[in-house]
C-alpha cells in the first residue's frame, strides 16, 4: 500500500514528499530485518519458547501412533489379506464412502424408467473409477510388500506381493453394477 501511493503521489505530481519515501522504506526495511533473523532465531529454539505455539504444534503433528485397524480385518484367517486390508484401509481414506456413491449413482440409474445418456454414464464411470482407485495403490505397494513377505513361510504366489483377494474385492462391485446396468438397458 504505501507503495502504491507513493508511485500515485509520482504519477500526479512528479514527486513525492519525504513521509511517501519513509512509509515505502519502513516496510521494506522491516522484511530485511526479518529475513535475516528469522533463521537465528528459530535455530535458538523460539518456537518452542511461545508455549501456545509448542503446544499448537504438538497438537497438530498427533502422536505418530497408527489409527487403529478395525475389528473384521482381525478376524480373517489369511496374514497376507490382513497385512493388505489394513494397508489400504490406512492408505485410502472412505472406501465405504466410494461404495454408497457407487451404490446410489447405480441404483437412481437403475430405476429410471429413460435409458441413460452420455452425462450420466460418464458420471456412472466417474464413481466406478472412484470406486477402483485404491488399486492404484495396491500396485503401487506391491513391491513393498513382496520385499515383506519374501522372508516369511508362504507359499510362492502369496510372496509376490499380490493381493489377489483385495483386487477382486474392489473390483467386483462396479463390474456386477455395471453389467446389470448394461443388461438393464440392452
Amino acid at each position: 500500500m504505501p507503495g502504491q501511493l507513493t508511485l500515485a503521489r509520482l504519477a500526479e505530481r512528479g514527486a513525492a514528499s519525504s513521509q511517501h519515501w519513509t512509509l515505502l522504506a519502513a516496510p521494506m526495511l522491516a522484511a530485511g530485518v526479518v529475513r535475516l533473523t528469522a533463521g537465528r532465531l528459530y535455530a535458538a529454539g523460539l518456537w518452542e519458547a511461545v508455549p501456545w505455539l509448542s503446544e499448537a504444534t504438538r497438537r497438530l503433528a498427533g502422536t505418530g501412533a497408527p489409527v487403529p485397524r478395525p475389528a473384521f480385518v482381525a478376524h480373517m484367517h489369511n496374514p497376507v489379506l490382513q497385512l493388505g486390508m489394513t494397508q489400504l484401509l490406512r492408505l485410502c481414506p472412505l472406501l465405504r464412502v466410494r461404495l454408497a456413491a457407487l451404490l446410489l449413482v447405480s441404483g437412481w440409474l437403475g430405476v429410471r424408467a429413460l435409458p441413460p445418456d452420455a452425462p450420466r454414464i460418464a458420471l456412472w464411470c466417474a464413481m466406478a473409477a472412484l470406486r477402483l482407485s485404491p488399486l492404484q495403490v495396491l500396485a503401487r505397494e506391491r513391491r513393498r510388500n513382496a520385499a515383506l513377505l519374501a522372508a516369511l513361510p508362504l507359499p510362492a504366489p502369496e510372496r509376490t506381493g499380490r493381493l489377489r483377494g483385495l483386487e477382486g474385492l474392489l473390483l467386483a462391485p462396479p463390474t456386477v453394477l455395471g453389467a446389470f446396468l448394461f443388461v438393464r438397458w440392452l
